[in-house]
């Protein structure tokens, strides 16, 4: 490759890029919010409206789809319902901010996890000799199956998704190839443990997409006192006895989005220096990926 070409640019640019759409639209959807419910207070206020006027309901109906009916009409049956009324309704506006806000994070994530996988194999792409050659050997029938070859950056691609499952086992990876990795993710300006901080964010995304913004207490007790703080400081909730219940709002998911662009700047600048290529110009640049 030439030196002068740095590849490990364009997936960075590229996570940069998603980060802002996905924060963007969290923002738009606070501000509406936010918005709709001054204007809600403010029509109450003008027209001497008590708060308790406000309502508002739904439910989802389904059919019986095997059911046959004599007049050929279909039958529905409801299946529960949901309402607000008051400041309930109101309150409405925070229960969908402290969910947006929280998907926002683990939509983060995501990205963040395909920027890790896509850099490693740019990695080995560079570095074959470093392969981890166990793992290789492993996957080696499947990656013969698919018609690629070493050669191929689409090869190494397969080879890390098959590899290396989650973001932490990539990172793990990048580590031992990578030290001043280590380095800065222990001793950094932001004074964060950012793999500890990952390892929270990791529980954080968990717990959102799986278990209903709760981390369990099986998981906070395992925390350390750092993960605890960690915890406490980026990712605002309440203390249950079931668990840490998340209630993320809009500036802890902007935390959370600039570290996991700067954490990807932080693996990016290793890399590139690792590899001999330019890294300084990515922050100074505007344009848009390809």
């Amino acid at each position: 490759m030439n030196k002068q070409e740095n590849p490990f640019i364009k997936p960075c640019n590229e996570l940069f890029a998603k980060l802002n759409i996905t924060y963007g639209l969290l923002f738009h959807l606070v501000s509406h919010l936010n918005n709709y419910r001054k204007s809600i207070k403010y029509q109450l206020e003008q027209n001497n409206l008590d708060v308790s006027t406000l309502a508002a309901g739904s439910a989802l109906i389904i059919q019986d789809l095997t059911e046959s009916t004599e007049d050929n009409w279909a039958r529905y049956y409801p299946t529960g319902s949901f309402g607000s009324r008051g400041e309930d309704y109101l309150n409405v506006a925070d229960n969908l901010i402290h969910r947006e806000s929280a998907w926002t994070i683990s939509q983060a994530y995501e990205a963040f996890e395909t920027y890790l996988k896509d850099v490693t194999a740019l990695y080995l792409v560079d570095n074959p000799s470093n392969v981890d050659k166990a793992l290789l050997e492993k996957n080696k029938a499947s990656l013969r199956k698919a018609g690629l070859n070493p050669n191929n950056l689409e090869y190494w691609k397969m080879f890390v998704r098959l590899s290396y499952r989650s973001s932490a086992k990539a990172l793990e990876y990048l580590r031992l190839g990578v030290p001043e990795l280590r380095m800065g993710e222990k001793h950094n300006n932001r004074a964060v443990d950012m793999d500890t901080w990952f390892e929270v964010v990791s529980e954080a995304r968990h717990a959102t997409i799986h278990n209903n913004l709760l981390i369990k207490t099986t998981k906070t007790n395992a925390f350390t006192n750092l993960h605890n703080d960690l915890l406490k400081q980026y990712f605002p909730g309440n203390s249950t006895e079931k668990g840490y219940e998340l209630q993320i709002v809009r500036k802890s998911a902007e935390t959370a989005l600039v570290f996991f662009e700067e954490y990807a700047f932080l693996v990016f600048k290793c890399l590139s220096i690792k590899q001999g290529y330019n890294w300084q110009m990515l922050l100074n640049q505007s344009k848009k990926p390809a």
